[in-house]
């Protein structure tokens, strides 16, 4: 990406219906998804019958029967796509599965609160807000307002998966004093076969380049930071 992340991951997302008990560090090592060494560095939340949540290395499980979630933070992110194919090829290939999402987020810094609220008048313009605008557009913080959430979806017409990808901007949480813009791509996948295998094999086939496009979205924003002049 053009700048730099202070922070960024990936996620694949499955919805369907999923037994969140068995999802756990020693049945992963077990089924050597990890190795044992690298089960060592672990980090347990919660694991019942509703809800499985740990970290363990650098990835963050979370798994309702209804959805199953895994983030990465390191890269090669291509480690993320071999560990959910191999849970869903090899060992859990007849679970239902209706969806697939290949999420890509990252919180970055522009500087400076000016250059930030100069990229939000960009994306979201207060002129077409009439009076109520400017009663606090140009207030001193924190009293100041603008765009806090803002959502852009491309289509795929024709696509057999429904292909949708949403993009999310919104100000960083993350990052201090104001300065800080977050961005979340969605490629979601509706399976014509809805089965774990159909999704993990539709995974190994769009994980690469659906990280790619993520990133060239994402370096849109990015470079309003060099473009808006605050």
């Amino acid at each position: 990406m053009m700048i730099e992340p202070k922070s960024s991951n990936v996620a694949i997302v499955l919805l369907g219906s999923f037994n969140p008990a068995i999802i756990n560090p020693d049945w992963l090592v077990l089924n050597e998804v990890i190795g044992k060494i690298q089960a060592e560095d672990r980090e347990i939340a919660l694991i019942t019958p509703q809800f499985s949540g740990f970290r363990v290395s650098t990835y963050q499980y979370q798994v309702t029967p209804e959805r199953f979630a895994v983030i990465f933070e390191s890269a090669p992110h291509v480690e993320l796509q071999d560990a959910v194919s191999k849970i869903f090829q090899e060992l859990l290939p007849h679970t239902p599965v209706q969806q697939l999402g290949i999420n890509r987020s990252a919180h970055f810094s522009v500087g400076s609160e000016e250059k930030r609220n100069a990229i939000g008048r960009k994306l979201a313009p207060t002129e077409p807000w009439g009076k109520w605008s400017e009663e606090w557009k140009d207030r001193l913080p924190p009293g100041r307002g603008g765009m806090i959430n803002l959502s852009v979806q491309e289509s795929f017409p024709g696509d057999p998966h429904n292909r949708r990808i949403t993009a999310t901007v919104q100000p960083s949480l993350l990052i201090a004093d104001n300065i800080g813009i977050f961005v979340a791509i969605n490629d979601n996948y509706v399976l014509t076969e809805n089965t774990g295998f159909a999704a993990a094999s539709l995974l190994t086939e769009k994980f690469e380049s659906s990280v790619q496009r993520s990133e060239w979205i994402i370096d849109q924003i990015m470079r309003l930071k060099e473009t808006e002049h605050a």
